[in-house]
């Protein structure tokens, strides 16, 4: 499941639906996870991609919906709905020019 919590999508917009790298771990805390900066990740308000791995694959698509909301609600749902389909899947890890090497830095890994 790849989360899109970058506060572009969801409920609002703005710096309330940002996370620190020390709230991700405590949201999701227990869960496997990978949060790379977004591309529009800055410092006052940080938007993540979280890839979390399933320990099977899913090929129902409502199973996958079923899951990724129930991961996205540990961040009470603040995640663009995008979140919720395996096309979501294709996520690579971006940067605006010549921040590569801090935003590698910045990667929050949990579990």
């Amino acid at each position: 499941v790849v989360i899109d919590a970058d506060a572009k999508h969801g409920k609002d917009e703005g710096p309330q639906y940002s996370f620190t790298a020390d709230q991700l771990r405590e949201l999701l805390r227990g869960v496997q996870f990978i949060a790379l900066p977004s591309h529009s990740y800055t410092d006052a308000i940080p938007r993540w991609r979280i890839a979390i791995p399933l320990s099977e694959v899913i090929t129902d698509r409502e199973e996958f919906e079923a899951i990724a909301r129930h991961l996205a609600a540990r961040l009470d749902g603040n995640v663009d709905p995008r979140s919720y389909t395996p096309e979501q899947l294709w996520f690579s890890m971006s940067a605006p020019k010549g921040e590569w090497e801090r935003r590698i830095e910045l990667i929050v890994v949990g579990g």
